[in-house]
């Protein structure tokens, strides 16, 4: 996966690029830790957990992102600084 580079407002086609990204390459699971600079994504396939290029972003974004993978995920937004696990489903096209 290339480095993503975003601008605010963004926050949908982040996650649906980052989803459509893991579905055509057979990811099972998907991790993005917020830093500094944006997001450092983690991805495990075939098993192996990988790290990928840190994705840009802003302070906003992460923000952004974070409360809309929890509440795709049936997670409470308002817990932050929290390790937190949850779970979606997506599909993509007519699947």
């Amino acid at each position: 996966l290339e480095t993503l580079r975003t601008r605010p407002g963004e926050t949908g086609d982040f996650i649906a690029t980052v989803l459509e990204y893991a579905h055509a390459h057979g990811i099972s699971d998907v991790h993005l830790t917020p830093v500094e600079s944006g997001f450092v994504l983690r991805v495990r396939q075939d098993g192996e957990l990988r790290m990928h290029d840190a994705v840009i972003g802003d302070r906003k974004l992460q923000l952004q992102c974070v409360s809309r993978i929890k509440v795709l995920a049936s997670l409470d937004p308002t817990r932050q600084h929290l390790p937190s696990d949850g779970a979606f489903r997506f599909s993509v096209g007519s699947e």
